[in-house]
């Protein structure tokens, strides 16, 4: 993080997802039967699902590259970038690699959560 205010965003974004994390997957699922929801690992997939595809969407509708945006948040290569968006090994992105990409993109932060279901 280069300052202090990037830091603490980092860290308040973090807790406020955390929290609506919990919100999504905890204790509001039992009030409904339990055909009429998908199980708390389905929720999260389908969260960092949704979120890869806005971040593929923008990074192709602005032109720049796996590489690019990789060595523009701060790796040496691809790697990252391309796990995240091939959804392979289980990553996906974090807050704070978020921030850099909304950064390196010229966007808000939260048009990376467009589209999410916030009523699962």
């Amino acid at each position: 993080m280069n300052n202090k205010y990037e830091k603490n965003f980092a860290i308040f974004a973090s807790l406020k997802c955390s929290r609506y994390l919990q919100k999504l997957c905890g204790k509001h699922k039992y009030n409904y039967p339990s055909s009429s929801y998908i199980s708390e690992t389905q929720n999260i997939n389908n969260i960092h699902a949704l979120i890869t595809e806005n971040v593929i969407r923008l990074r192709r509708e602005r032109g720049i590259s796996q590489l690019d945006l990789s060595l523009s948040i701060g790796y040496n290569s691809t790697s990252v970038i391309s796990k995240v968006e091939s959804n392979r090994e289980g990553k996906h992105l974090n807050v704070e690699q978020l921030y850099k990409i909304a950064c390196v993109l010229d966007v808000p932060i939260g048009v990376f959560f467009k589209n999410l279901p916030y009523d699962l």
